[in-house]
């Protein structure tokens, strides 16, 4: 009896290793779960408070200001990233920020060189990613003058409100010349455009079809007063750009989820970010950055230029 007493009691003292080894298996593999899934909202969290600078080169504060600042605290309030809009100037240089709402024609030359990226590009409507363009004529106007038309784009800078348009009209025999052409002055402009064409001031004028329904749907435009004259080719207009030496992780994941977020914003927000031309994001294929990079080389050098590479500045030809 005293031999097999201590026999269990060996017995059992032998097991409570194996008991503490398991149990401290179990609690450590718990412990790496309880990480795992932590690390899921933490990633969430520590979004909500990164601050985001996004540059923006399109659009002024008067106009985007209200629509831009809603869709903050939208993304805020979904743990999206706190975004700080900082308004630049046109010939301001793109610098300082995490990522920068540009045209794809000033993005075309930093592009090639590899001193930004392209994270997102904006569709001016859901149903259609490139922009496309036209050139308005007054309703009747079946011929512009073989020389000398007086043309107004909303802005030198704009791909698919003047690069495309212009391009049209040169392909449909019309020679212009720098004196020929005027520009609103401002991005984008399209309001100057239409009513410099609807009271004469122009015989045509370039803008996106896009923008075009968006001022027929404001009344700004009347049914039966303008005609399509031409079409041109569909070109990205808006981007989403990025500094490629502050591009880390949490910046990835914020363009990566920006997409999903503006799908999910309320109606009357979207309707204001679609009339600055941002109906819908998504991620560049490599064919859309190949022609980003090449949009710069397109329009011919003024009389006097040197010619350009293939990596030439995108200044325009007829940039005031």
């Amino acid at each position: 009896m005293e031999n097999g007493g201590k026999t269990d009691i060996l017995r059992s003292c032998r097991s409570v290793p194996s008991c503490l080894s398991r149990w401290t298996t179990v609690i450590i593999f718990s412990a790496i779960v309880a990480l795992a899934v932590g690390a899921l909202f933490l990633e969430a969290n520590d979004m909500a408070h990164t601050p985001i600078v996004v540059g923006v080169c399109t659009f002024d504060s008067a106009r985007a200001g209200s629509a831009l600042e809603q869709f903050s605290e939208f993304c805020r309030a979904r743990g999206h990233g706190d975004i700080r809009w900082r308004y630049l100037r046109p010939d301001q240089e793109l610098a300082g920020c995490d990522f920068y709402v540009t045209t794809s024609l000033d993005l075309s030359a930093p592009l090639s060189r590899g001193e930004l990226g392209c994270a997102l590009l904006a569709a001016e409507r859901e149903a259609h990613r490139y922009s496309r363009s036209s050139v308005l004529v007054k309703a009747g106007v079946a011929a512009l003058p073989a020389r000398g038309a007086r043309v107004i784009f909303g802005s030198s800078r704009s791909a698919a409100g003047f690069l495309a348009p212009y391009r049209a009209l040169e392909r449909s025999g019309y020679a212009l010349s720098e004196a020929s052409i005027e520009f609103a002055g401002s991005y984008p402009g399209e309001e100057r455009v239409v009513f410099g064409v609807l009271y004469g001031a122009y015989d045509a004028g370039g803008i996106s079809l896009e923008r075009l329904q968006e001022l027929r749907k404001a009344g700004i435009v009347r049914d039966g007063e303008l005609d399509v004259f031409c079409e041109g080719e569909a070109f990205p207009e808006i981007v989403i750009a990025y500094d490629p030496s502050s591009y880390a992780q949490d910046r990835r994941s914020f363009a990566r989820r920006l997409p999903g977020v503006l799908d999910r914003v309320p109606r009357s927000l979207r309707g204001e970010l679609s009339a600055l031309g941002i109906a819908g994001l998504y991620k560049p294929r490599e064919s859309d950055i190949e022609l980003i990079k090449k949009l710069g080389t397109m329009i011919p050098p003024a009389p006097g230029d040197p010619p350009r590479g293939e990596e030439g500045d995108s200044r325009r030809r007829f940039a005031r």
